[in-house]
């Protein structure tokens, strides 16, 4: 019984972390059917266990969310879309993670090395159909009748549209196959074994084939990584391997651009992948541009500080726009809001993990604030992807010596 539960479960969560909505018939997307389903099953059943289903942590969430509805009810008469977004993270990620945690603790009997173990097979699957999609049009055709590419503003020629069993794709896409590196590295350290290189490059062809943000953190983590273990002695071993993903993964993929019907569509993409903004679109220079036209913030004080109710979203509202997670809820919520709420998630991440008093606990900590603070700069990553749903999960499993009394 304990067996089937387990590829039930691992499978369920493969699905979860990348939306699976197979042939596009779902009226909602699988994890929010996950969240109603979970939902009902914590109220009725941990209700009788006398378990404190709200921390006090969580219930600050909750208030940041219902102020921002009514800053956006205030302005617009309607709840904007990074103030949706919000409410569905802190839904979605205090029921996920305490669910999920439930079942990998508490009925498999399992650790959370085990799960983040899981997380990176995942991971590693997706990239190896990603891969193969790319390669061979069959597979990819199969695929994207499988899980059709749905509410993207992605060109059906574009090269992003590669992307295994999933129906979407781009940076916020890279980003969670990025987490599969992290919890490699974290999962090969905390159980004293080597690094492998053969998990790594898949998980970094396929990201690079998605998204240029994905890159940026892989390779970060993996310096971050070396430094912190270099009295190992395998700094100049995560060098070497740096340098093998740089230089021969672009020439794998250009070798593939000779037999790709895409050739033309995605070659130009591909040459600028290690650049982190896009030149062609840019009349500026790189950096002065992502600040002019990213870098924004309401012009009254007043509108700064507490919010001015809209999401500056796909240039409107006046010709002001940025894809910024982070200016996003600044807008949304104000200045002082949007600064609690990242020092929290941060400063809960560094706190879970001093509990625990690891290097290797150190290391995942500051991979998850490396993704937390690069990923919201450029887009609202936390609440587009797995990530929210991963860092409350990391804090749940670090702290489940105290189910029942919840406190992160």
């Amino acid at each position: 019984m304990k067996f089937f539960l387990h590829i039930v479960l691992n499978t369920f969560l493969f699905l979860l972390i990348f939306k699976v909505d197979f042939f596009g018939m779902m009226p909602f997307s699988i994890d929010k059917f996950f969240i109603i389903f979970a939902g009902i099953v914590l109220f009725v059943f941990e209700k009788q266990n006398n378990y404190v289903f709200f921390s006090k942590k969580h219930v600050y969430l909750l208030i940041m969310a219902v102020y921002g509805v009514f800053v956006s009810l205030f302005y617009n008469n309607e709840i904007n879309h990074q103030v949706y977004r919000f409410l569905l993270f802190v839904i979605e990620v205090y029921i996920t993670s305490f669910f999920i945690v439930r079942l990998y603790t508490n009925v498999l009997n399992k650790n959370n090395i085990y799960f983040f173990r899981v997380f990176t097979y995942c991971i590693l699957i997706q990239s190896l159909l990603i891969v193969i999609s790319f390669i061979q049009p069959t597979i990819f055709n199969f695929l994207d009748l499988l899980t059709p590419l749905t509410g993207s503003n992605f060109d059906e020629s574009s090269f992003r549209v590669f992307r295994g069993i999933s129906n979407s794709s781009g940076s916020a896409f890279s980003v969670v196959l990025s987490l599969g590196v992290l919890c490699h590295l974290y999962v090969t350290k905390a159980k004293n074994k080597n690094v492998n290189l053969l998990y790594i490059l898949p998980v970094f062809l396929a990201t690079a084939i998605n998204g240029r943000t994905g890159i940026l953190l892989i390779v970060l983590f993996l310096v971050v990584y070396g430094v912190i273990f270099v009295k190992r002695k395998i700094f100049l071993k995560l060098t070497f391997m740096g340098i093998i993903l740089m230089i021969f993964i672009p020439q794998i993929v250009h070798y593939f651009f000779s037999n790709n019907t895409r050739n033309d569509k995605i070659e130009s993409w591909y040459s600028e992948v290690y650049q982190v903004f896009d030149k062609k679109t840019k009349s500026n220079d790189d950096v002065n541009s992502f600040k002019k036209n990213h870098l924004i913030l309401p012009e009254k004080y007043l509108n700064m500080f507490f919010g001015s109710g809209f999401d500056p979203n796909n240039y409107v509202n006046g010709g002001v726009s940025s894809d910024s997670g982070m200016i996003k809820n600044v807008f949304s919520f104000g200045l002082i809001l949007t600064v609690l709420f990242y020092f929290g998630l941060v400063f809960g991440i560094i706190i879970s993990g001093k509990k625990i008093n690891s290097t290797v606990e150190l290391f995942f900590s500051l991979g998850l604030i490396i993704v937390i603070i690069l990923g919201e700069i450029k887009e609202p990553i936390l609440f587009k992807t797995f990530l929210g749903k991963m860092v409350f999960i990391t804090l749940f499993l670090r702290n489940n010596h105290s189910f029942g009394r919840i406190s992160f």
